[in-house]
């Protein structure tokens, strides 16, 4: 659901869902995004096996640009 799409419904006077649960959703999403961004800066920060870990899948995929 969209500003738009919100906008859209009001005009027709058929509001199915409040705003305040949209802007809420926004909130909500934006907040997932950051703790998910911020736990992978703190398990690399903190964690040497998930560090390990990390490059080695990292360095698979990349492999084929270093061979001669």
């Amino acid at each position: 659901i969209t500003k738009d799409h919100y906008l859209f419904c009001s005009q027709q006077k058929k509001l199915h869902v409040p705003l305040l649960f949209i802007i809420l959703n926004s909130f909500n999403n934006l907040f997932l995004i950051i703790n998910s961004s911020v736990n992978f800066i703190i398990y690399c920060a903190v964690r040497k096996s998930f560090r390990k870990s990390f490059y080695s899948i990292l360095k698979i995929p990349f492999q084929h640009f270093y061979r001669g």
